[in-house]
């Protein structure tokens, strides 16, 4: 079976890689971006899938909470 890896960014949208290391510098990238508050990335919420299963997750800003 093939290996599949998405970078899921909100108000961006989702890269398909089947490199990981691709996967990897991308999900960073976004995540420095949402940190940095001055993209459209900023403050959004990043995710790295594996095959549909979440291996990262950055929480951004803009995510409200509900406890």
């Amino acid at each position: 079976m093939k290996t599949n890896y998405e970078v899921c960014v909100g108000n961006v949208g989702t890269m398909t890689y089947t490199s990981k290391k691709l996967a990897e510098d991308c999900y960073t990238t976004y995540v420095t971006l949402s940190k940095q508050n001055i993209t459209s990335a900023a403050g959004e919420t990043v995710t790295l899938f594996k095959n549909g299963e979440i291996i990262k997750e950055h929480i951004g800003d803009n995510v409200e909470m509900d406890y």
